[in-house]
């Protein structure tokens, strides 16, 4: 309370002093200034009123006062940072809302108080007790200052172990400026692949050092990513954080059986990997995942009968790269969801804004075995 109060007395004191410095600049009337007059000549700086008038005063005013502001907010999140002892960031092209639920889902069944972040197709809060609530309606862009805000209610409602946000930025600024609110103990790198090549390319190498800025200082950086392993590591080497590759042929294929909806072993693998270095156990932490609600994105297979004909519909609309619509379409064959014995429609939904993916897709679906693409 004596904090509070003399936080409160400063910031009151601090706005009075501009004030009087301020106006009689800002608004040079006579009767504003003799109307101050009385509290100045009271306190002696009636000699001083010149100065006030000067240019320097007022700008300097100006910049103290976004100074203030700054220093208020760095404290600020510096305070709530510090309530939340783990805190887990996840990046990458494809997987990243999966693997931030299924990190969230394992902690949460070994009785970590956690509160999960994703973006996704919807972008979810969904806290301790694995409850889910919309962070914003369709109308509302996202802005990475929603991140301090979330933390610091986090922080505000006290008691949590962990957090586990999913990286909502493309734009490489915006991912270190992300990572500097979030500050995590262990960031999570899925995978780099040909997407957003506008914004994070325009070659693979640059986006995977674009997607190793969430690497944190001093930390650990777990990812599953091969082809562009160098990349990540010279990151980590200037952030001094360690990595920690991942294996996705150490999931068993019976696992991915034990999941409602489509999953990579890589994302089970990077889960896995997480909940290790936290001291989770895996029977544990397997638990938790078969259980996490997926993201309404997630590729899903349904069957159904039209017409007396029976009907497999497979949801891919999340997946929109086209590397990534590859693995999926081999994932699917090999798991025998799709054969030559039924007739094979492709069904394409493109985006005004998305030209060049756009291109993309069309050779891609060009080359691939459907009958009628729509």
């Amino acid at each position: 309370m004596w904090k509070l109060s003399l936080q409160r007395l400063g910031e009151t004191a601090f706005l009075i002093t501009f004030f009087l410095i301020w106006l009689p600049r800002a608004i040079p009337a006579q009767s504003i200034i003799a109307f101050f007059w009385p509290i100045y000549h009271w306190y002696g700086v009636d000699y001083y009123i010149p100065l006030v008038k000067a240019p320097g005063i007022l700008i300097g005013s100006v910049l103290a006062c976004f100074v203030a502001v700054f220093v208020r907010e760095y404290v600020a999140d510096s305070r709530a940072i510090a309530k939340i002892p783990t805190r887990i960031h996840v990046a990458g092209t494809r997987g990243k809302t999966t693997t931030t639920r299924l990190i969230g889902a394992a902690l949460r069944h070994h009785g970590w108080r956690v509160v999960t972040k994703t973006t996704g197709k919807a972008a979810m809060l969904i806290d301790p007790e694995g409850t889910e609530r919309g962070i914003r309606d369709n109308r509302e862009q996202p802005n990475i200052r929603e991140q301090p805000r979330i933390i610091k209610s986090v922080a505000d409602a006290g008691g949590a172990d962990a957090i586990v946000f999913e990286c909502m930025s493309i734009r490489p600024k915006n991912i270190i400026a992300e990572s500097k609110f979030v500050r995590s103990t262990i960031s999570v790198i899925t995978n780099v692949r040909a997407d957003h090549l506008d914004v994070m390319g325009p070659s693979l190498e640059d986006v995977a050092w674009n997607l190793s800025g969430i690497v944190p200082n001093n930390g650990v950086v777990v990812t599953a990513e091969k082809k562009y392993m160098p990349v990540i590591r010279r990151r980590a080497e200037e952030m001094s954080a360690k990595v920690v590759e991942v294996d996705p042929d150490t999931v068993p294929d019976e696992y991915l059986a034990k999941f409602s909806y489509m999953i990579f072993k890589e994302n089970i693998a990077l889960a896995l990997r997480v909940c290790e270095l936290l001291k989770v156990p895996p029977d544990e932490a397997l638990k938790g995942m078969f259980d996490a609600r997926p993201d309404p994105g997630v590729t899903r297979i349904l069957n159904g009968v039209i017409a007396n004909h029976n009907v497999r519909l497979i949801a891919a609309f999340g997946v929109n790269d086209v590397d990534s619509t590859r693995l999926v379409f081999q994932e699917l064959s090999l798991r025998g969801a799709i054969g030559e014995q039924r007739m094979l429609v492709g069904m394409f939904h493109a985006r005004e804004d998305r030209v060049t993916r756009t291109l993309e897709f069309a050779q891609l679906m060009a080359r691939m075995p459907f009958e009628k693409i729509l």
